[in-house]
């Protein structure tokens, strides 16, 4: 069980924080021997076991392998015919790339205005730089600032140079535990976006810009033991991230009411009827 104990505190700890809250003890299995726990890094396979960093041989008949997903498209953009190289357009467009960063200096300037506000996140965690791995086996800000730049979009959607186009925006690129909200959400405001509905919006590219690497530079600060330092990754901020979305939209974020607003968990109940309310809304203005 000694092995289960978590590397680090919750409050440094992204979409994968988990938190016992299930009724059947999950932990029996352990105790019983059924499941075996082994901090360590797969080294090489042999045609019966697998080799962990540690010398131990397990013998396998199966690997089952959850490895996740990139944090970036798999397309290589260009803006346009002349663009000098998909690494240059990624970097223009916010997307991950090799360093060096061109934004450095905006990404400093982040890193003073949100200090200054919360200087208890001066006091980071220890998070070693080994990769791969989340809640102190790599994964956060050390990592992520090794080798490429993180997702830098506005609003987690759409790349800063595009965004008076309206020609282009991701969704999903987040991870976070609200995942039903956040996609409705992101869903709704793409499509205000694309039909130009959108109550508000930055006025210029670099405002925008200033916007997505702030919030990137927030998520290194904020969740290091998680994937904050590359991707949106958040758990406590979902509510202040909808809140975003939806005055952006032009709908209403307080959602609860009165003293409820102070005291009250938000849940998904609490956003039903987002679509409605925006069409309603969008024929109002029509």
């Amino acid at each position: 069980m000694k092995k289960l104990k978590p590397w680090h505190s919750a409050f440094w700890i992204g979409s994968g924080l988990g938190i016992l809250n299930y009724p059947t003890d999950f932990f029996a299995l352990v105790r019983a021997g059924q499941i075996r726990v082994h901090v360590a890094e797969i080294s090489h396979l042999s045609p019966d076991a697998l080799h962990l960093s540690t010398g131990a041989a397990l013998p396998c008949d199966a690997l089952i392998c959850a490895t996740g997903w990139k944090p970036g498209p798999p397309i290589q953009f260009r803006l346009h015919a002349s663009s000098s190289s998909a690494a240059a357009t990624a970097a223009e467009l916010g997307l991950p790339h090799p360093l060096p960063d061109p934004h450095a200096a905006l990404a400093e300037k982040a890193d003073a205005e949100i200090l200054a506000r919360f200087p208890r996140l001066r006091a980071q965690p220890p998070v070693p730089a080994r990769g791969g791995g989340e809640g102190g086996r790599g994964g956060g800000a050390a990592d992520a600032a090794a080798t490429t730049t993180p997702l830098r979009l506005y609003r987690f959607m759409v790349p800063p140079p595009l965004l008076a186009s309206r020609s282009l925006a991701f969704v999903g690129l987040l991870t976070s535990i609200t995942t039903s909200v956040t996609a409705s959400a992101q869903a709704l405001w793409v499509c205000a976006y694309f039909a130009g509905e959108l109550e508000r919006v930055p006025q210029g590219v670099e405002e925008a810009r200033w916007e997505a690497v702030r919030a990137a530079r927030w998520g290194r600060w904020r969740y290091p033991c998680g994937y904050g330092g590359r991707v949106p990754d958040f758990v406590f901020d979902a509510v202040p991230y909808l809140d975003l979305l939806l005055g952006d939209l032009g709908v209403r974020g307080r959602r609860k009411g009165g003293w409820r607003e102070v005291v009250g968990a938000y849940g998904v109940e609490d956003y039903r009827g987002l679509v409605g309310e925006w069409k309603g809304r969008w024929r109002r203005r029509g």
